[in-house]
């Protein structure tokens, strides 16, 4: 029960911060982002994962969202870590998996992400 209660926590910021990006990305900016992100800057890429997940600037793809979270994630970067625990905790563009999302999750928040923090026991 109280896994649930912090998975529900974090699909609340993840929701939260999808609205919050307020660029509207055309053909440029994503193509500046997708350099980017195959040159391996991980900001770029947890980007570009949101984009997919969002179908902004791209067509909506949530396979492809998990593949630039992970690249990401496996570098390093907080937010990505915390992202790709949430693909793996409502099962999106993978199989729904709470230990693996979990575990993402106390990377983020050992990385110092906020959301991460939050929800992990």
């Amino acid at each position: 029960m109280l896994l649930l209660h912090h998975m529900k926590k974090a699909f609340t910021s993840l929701a939260l911060f999808f609205e919050s990006i307020s660029v509207w990305w055309n053909n440029d900016s994503t193509d500046k982002l997708r350099k980017s992100a195959e040159q391996g800057d991980d900001v770029a890429q947890c980007n570009l994962g949101s984009a997919y997940a969002s179908g902004r600037g791209v067509p909506k793809d949530l396979v492809e969202a998990v593949k630039w979270y992970r690249k990401a994630a496996e570098q390093g970067y907080a937010q990505a870590q915390f992202n790709f625990g949430v693909v793996y905790a409502k099962g999106v563009g993978v199989t729904q998996d709470f230990v693996e999302a979990h575990a993402w999750w106390n990377v983020a928040g050992a990385g110092g992400y906020e959301n991460a923090q939050r929800i992990v026991i």
